[in-house]
């Protein structure tokens, strides 16, 4: 362990442990059960609204280095916002599903193509905040929530995501949210919560192929939550489970049509980063996974087929000189602060062993991405859609240290009730503590003012291809036609060059 990741170590774990001292001291605590109400739902919404603003305007841009937006395969993403927003020939990139290509589509309409992927990432970052703070929320409490969300910002790859110009901000978004809705269906088990599970699976399963991945423990967690019932409400509390879950395969037909199978997509990124070169795509797969379009009972055999060639990649994959960089600049640094976080995390569920499960199975999806991520291909994509857990477990670590563990209901015989002002100063002491952290001296990774933070180089596809439609000079590669064709229907339509959110596409000076 480097010297850096001791001090951030040792520091967190001092800080834990004096907020612990505190914080049974303090009045008005306790963390009970307690019905979600309108007032977590502006807090959710205040959540989403910080994550948006923060992280555009305030902490995303120094963690970006050499333009004002990013985004690879630029071309792939406008050329299928181009086609949903309906004015061009189809074409579609086969790597995601359409699904999350819908609002950027939308948007596109009255404002082009580059603010419609941008408003769409934008809006995707509040969706991860706002997800973050109602999964932190089913599991412990709402200072939990509030601080997952507030630990969000501090990571760089969260906090640059506004500035993402492609699917995977809103693809992160619909997962988070996923993963809180089948947690809350553990938490309630009612038959509202339940159906809301049912919503978040199937949001998982049309957000991306690779969604699978966080389906399938966010339906094991609403099976469970279902069963915990007695038999003979068995079958309505399962129908209310499964009912969005059947639905979405109609749904999953048309988001997945112009899609390549699961197989194909991860084939691709392992050849990609083998030794063997990028080299051209594998051949189509016969059959394959596809959501609405293969046969549910197959998922087994499309997931041992992919346990199988992971199996066979690893022997393959180069773990060169840039991926341990990477790895060290954007990996490493949390490393010290998951290992302190970890048992405060498990302590404040203690008493609640089944959300404990929910915890687990909601965390394990994105922890197997971020070990594929930092093994193979450490780069700003994989590490939006790997890095919310990181957040939600340092938030229920600072929660438990604050409220101590979540209790089924508040005691029985309770003592006097606490003044307004003492039950608001566990929440008033997370929020002020995460500002110092984020926004304070650089002492951890937490603080945008860190020696050791990496700022994520841009990608400046989006200037190249929109200085390509309008002037005919520097062609993108690779360029796809559809694409050239919607940003020069753009500037005739009097688009401006410049995006309206960032401003010129070409300024390449950090803020």
């Amino acid at each position: 362990m480097s010297t850096a990741a001791l001090l951030s170590f040792l520091l967190a774990a001092v800080t834990m442990g004096a907020l612990a001292l505190l914080g049974r001291r303090l009045p008005g605590g306790g963390a009970y059960q307690v019905a979600l109400g309108w007032v977590d739902l502006v807090l959710a919404l205040g959540a989403g609204l910080a994550t948006m603003l923060l992280g555009a305007w305030v902490l995303g841009p120094a963690s970006l280095d050499g333009g004002v937006v990013t985004g690879a395969d630029f071309q792939e993403y406008c050329a299928s916002v181009a086609t949903l927003r309906g004015d061009l020939p189809a074409h579609h990139y086969a790597m995601r599903s359409q699904a999350p290509g819908l609002l950027p589509g939308l948007l596109a309409g009255p404002l082009g193509v580059v603010d419609g992927l941008a408003l769409a990432s934008l809006l995707g970052s509040g969706l991860v905040g706002a997800a973050l703070y109602g999964w932190g929320r089913a599991l412990h409490g709402r200072v939990a929530g509030l601080c997952a969300a507030g630990f969000g910002l501090a990571m760089p790859a969260l906090a640059v995501a506004p500035r993402v110009l492609s699917f995977y901000p809103l693809i992160t978004g619909l997962l988070v949210a996923a993963t809180a809705c089948a947690t809350l269906a553990m938490r309630a088990r009612t038959g509202l919560g339940l159906a809301v599970g049912g919503v978040g699976v199937a949001l998982a399963l049309l957000a991306d192929g690779i969604g699978l991945i966080w389906a399938l423990p966010c339906l094991a967690v609403v099976l469970v939550a279902a069963l915990r019932a007695p038999r003979r409400r068995w079958p309505l509390r399962l129908a209310l489970a499964l009912l969005p879950v059947v639905l979405s395969l109609g749904v999953g037909r048309w988001a997945y049509a112009p899609t390549h199978p699961l197989e194909t997509q991860l084939s691709i990124m392992v050849r990609t980063n083998s030794a063997a070169g990028p080299g051209g795509p594998p051949e189509a797969e016969v059959g394959g996974y596809r959501w609405g379009w293969s046969n549910p009972l197959a998922v087994p055999a499309s997931l041992g087929r992919l346990w199988q060639r992971s199996r066979q990649a690893g022997q393959h994959l180069q773990d060169g000189q840039e991926v341990r960089q990477a790895r060290a600049r954007h990996v490493s640094p949390w490393l010290p602060l998951l290992a302190v976080a970890l048992v405060p995390a498990a302590l404040a569920l203690r008493r609640r062993p089944w959300l404990l499960l929910a915890l687990g199975l909601g965390c394990l999806p994105f922890a197997a991405m971020l070990q594929r991520a930092a093994s193979m291909e450490t780069n700003l994509r994989f590490l939006i859609l790997s890095m919310p857990f990181v957040p939600l477990l340092l938030g229920l670590a600072l929660a438990w240290a604050l409220e101590g563990p979540v209790g089924a209901a508040p005691p029985a015989t309770p003592a006097s009730p606490a003044p307004r002002w003492a039950r608001a100063l566990r929440p008033g002491i997370a929020l002020l503590l995460l500002a110092l952290l984020i926004l304070g001296p650089g002492l951890t990774p937490l603080s945008a003012r860190w020696s050791g933070r990496a700022p994520f180089p841009a990608v400046n596809d989006a200037a190249t291809a929109v200085s390509f439609a309008r002037t005919g000079q520097r062609r993108p590669n690779p360029e796809i036609p559809a694409c050239t064709e919607a940003l020069v229907r753009d500037a005739q339509r009097g688009t401006p060059q410049a995006s309206r959110l960032y401003g010129d596409l070409q300024r390449a000076e950090r803020p």
